[in-house]
C-alpha cells in the first residue's frame, strides 16, 4: 500500500489494511500488531478498554446482521456476478473475491477511471470490488497498470505483451435501439473507435444503411464502442461473454486455443467485405 516511509513519522497508517505481510517479511521480529489509536499502535503495549454493555451489545447485533447477509448470495443466485465485467486478467470470480482486499489501488491506477466500486451487483461478498465501467471509462490496450498495483494479485500482473490477451468481455450491440439497426441511420462510431477492429458495418436485407455487427474473435471487451456510444443508455455493451479468467495458465496460449485475434490495430478500418469504398461513408457520420 505504500504506507512505510523512510521516516516513520512520514507513515500513513490511515492507508493500512491489516495484511501483516510486513510481520512476515521482517526478518528481526521488529512488527507486531495490536489494539488503539496510540503512536505504537502496532504493538501489543497498548491495553484496550472494555465496551460498556450497550456498546457491546450493539457490536454483536452487526456482527450477527453481517454474518447473516453474508449468505444472501447463496439463497440469491440472480445476484451472482456473471454480469460484470472484471479487470483484464483478473482470477476467476471465487478466488478473484477471496483475493480483493476493497482496497481501490487498480481503480485509482485506471488511466480512464474506467474501473468502478459496486455495491451489490455481486451479492454481499462482492461489494466494494471493482468492475470495468465503459461508460466511465474504457481498457486502453496500452495499459496494465491495475495488475502492476494490486497487492495480492487478484489481478495478474502481466507485461503488456501477454495483457492483451486477457479478453474481459464481448462486446453486444441491441438492435432495438441502434441507431442503425432501429432507425436505419448512418452511424460507425463503434467501428471508429474500436482498437481491435472487432466492429464492422456491413450491407444488411432490409436496411438502407448499414449496419454494425460484432466480431467475437476479434472483441476484447475493452468498451471504446461502448463509451463513445452516442445513444443513453448505449446502444452497444460490454457483457463477460468469453471472458478469460484464469488462475496460473497463460493468457496468450489459452488465448490463442479459442481461436481469438486480439491484435490491436491488426483489422482496424477493415469491414467484412472490405468494401467501405462502396459504402461511402465518411467516418463517424449520423445522418
Amino acid at each position: 500500500m505504500g504506507i512505510l516511509k523512510e521516516n516513520p513519522a512520514l507513515s500513513q497508517r490511515s492507508e493500512c489494511l491489516t495484511c501483516q505481510a510486513c510481520v512476515s517479511t521482517c526478518s528481526h521480529n521488529a512488527v507486531s500488531f495490536g489494539f488503539g489509536n496510540s503512536p505504537s499502535a502496532f504493538s501489543f503495549s497498548h491495553q484496550p478498554t472494555l465496551p460498556s454493555r450497550r456498546a457491546f451489545c450493539a457490536s454483536l447485533a452487526a456482527g450477527a446482521t453481517l454474518a447473516g447477509l453474508s449468505h444472501v448470495d447463496a439463497l440469491c443466485p440472480s445476484r451472482a456476478s456473471g454480469g460484470l465485467v472484471r479487470p483484464p486478467s483478473s482470477h476467476p470470480e471465487t478466488d478473484f473475491l477471496n483475493r480483493c482486499l476493497r482496497c481501490g489501488e487498480c481503480m485509482k491506477a485506471c488511466p480512464t477511471g474506467g474501473l468502478q466500486p459496486i455495491w451489490f451487483q455481486a451479492g454481499f461478498s462482492g461489494i466494494f470490488t471493482p468492475f470495468l465501467d465503459p461508460r466511465s471509462g474504457a481498457c486502453r490496450p496500452d495499459c496494465a497498470s491495475c495488475g502492476a498495483v494490486c497487492p495480492t494479485q487478484a489481478i495478474h500482473a502481466l507485461p503488456l505483451e501477454e495483457k492483451k490477451w486477457a479478453k474481459t468481455g464481448t462486446a453486444v450491440i441491441d438492435r432495438k435501439t441502434c441507431l442503425a439497426w432501429a432507425e436505419d441511420r448512418r452511424c460507425m462510431v463503434c467501428k471508429e473507435n474500436c482498437p481491435y477492429g472487432a466492429v464492422d458495418v456491413v450491407e444488411q436485407k432490409g436496411h438502407r444503411a448499414p449496419v454494425p455487427v460484432v466480431h467475437e474473435k476479434r472483441c476484447y471487451g475493452c468498451g471504446f464502442c461502448e463509451k463513445h456510444c452516442p445513444k443513453s443508455p448505449p446502444a452497444i455493451v460490454v457483457e463477460p461473454v468469453g471472458a478469460l479468467r484464469l488462475n496460473d495458465a497463460s493468457f496468450e496460449k489459452t488465448a490463442k486455443a479459442a481461436g481469438l485475434e486480439l491484435e490491436p490495430g491488426q483489422h482496424q478500418g477493415r469491414t467484412a467485405e472490405n468494401n467501405e469504398g462502396k459504402l461511402g461513408i465518411p467516418p463517424v457520420f449520423l445522418e
